[in-house]
């Protein structure tokens, strides 16, 4: 299950990262896989409250200024020449082929988030509350809220069913415990081009450990 929730930190930093720059290459591969796992995903994805989420991003970015230009950086052409570097990384490829050739759809993931990112001109049009500058919590505080609303026991549940009903979401966790996936997330959590990315994350309010942590809370680890 750690293993599990560890693909899901990774999956979602390089999702942001992705949906916020608007540069994907990295996530071009064919899909050979014959969908049976991603439909077992899209339904833990269906149980997300996207307007709601939605609706507490715009709230965040009004009213958090910290949040705000932890959201903006994502955007900042700066941040696009480090995720730029780190694409051509040959351990990215191998971590998002290692999805595809599993039968996760990364770009439907993709999709997915970009459902409740807000463009740039999304952003602008917020009328942002200047009398409230004062820090909310900021992206951390954003991302525990934003877990929060999504049904816990709802998750839990379908994730217990998968895993005795599923054969394709079973093979899947068998992989995730496999040494190809571990050498290939240790290797990839040590790179540089990661660890840069890390690094430029908590220098602007994004903690991703602390993201996990909030993870495996939610999964009751």
């Amino acid at each position: 299950m750690f293993k599990f929730i560890s693909l899901i930190v990774i999956s979602l930093t390089i999702s942001q990262i992705v949906v916020c720059t608007k540069f994907d290459p990295v996530i071009r591969v064919q899909n050979t896989s014959n969908g049976n796992l991603q439909e077992d995903l899209n339904e833990f994805l269906n149980l997300v409250p996207v307007d709601d989420i939605r609706n507490l991003t715009e709230f965040f970015y009004a009213n958090d200024g910290e949040m705000r230009q932890s959201y903006d950086y994502l955007r900042d052409e700066g941040f696009k020449l480090v995720v730029e570097n780190i694409s051509k990384l040959s351990l990215v490829k191998k971590f998002i082929t290692f999805l595809n050739d599993s039968g996760v759809d990364f770009a439907e993931s993709k999709k997915r988030i970009e459902k409740i990112v807000l463009t740039s001109e999304e952003a602008k049009s917020i009328v942002v509350n200047d009398e409230t500058e004062g820090n909310m919590g900021g992206m951390n505080a954003f991302f525990s809220e934003a877990l929060s609303l999504i049904p816990q026991d709802e998750v839990l549940s379908l994730l217990f069913v998968k895993m005795e009903e599923s054969n394709s979401f079973s093979s899947f966790l068998e992989k995730l415990n496999a040494s190809d996936y571990e050498n290939i997330t240790d290797n990839l959590k040590k790179s540089q081009g990661i660890q840069e990315i890390y690094f430029a994350f908590h220098a602007h309010g994004i903690d991703i450990m602390e993201w996990a942590k909030s993870l495996r809370s939610f999964f009751g680890y």
